[in-house]
């Protein structure tokens, strides 16, 4: 049976959780992005990052702490 059947998570949740462990960017609706190493992802598009920079809209750079 297929995950991407009917009542299953469909492609890109399965993309989302094979990232998981490498270096990914996620853009905000509001300009900032976040990059780092994606720990966690969640069905609904909740993630975790790891060793994480924040850039604002304007191009500044933030180290996050965890």
């Amino acid at each position: 049976m297929s995950v991407t059947g009917c009542n299953s998570i469909g492609i890109p949740v399965i993309l989302l959780h094979d990232a998981e462990g490498g270096h990914v960017t996620v853009e905000l609706k509001n300009g900032f992005s976040y990059r780092g190493i994606l720990d966690e992802a969640q069905d609904n598009f909740n993630c975790t990052l790891k060793h994480c920079t924040r850039v604002d809209p304007k191009g500044e750079e933030t180290e996050l702490e965890m």
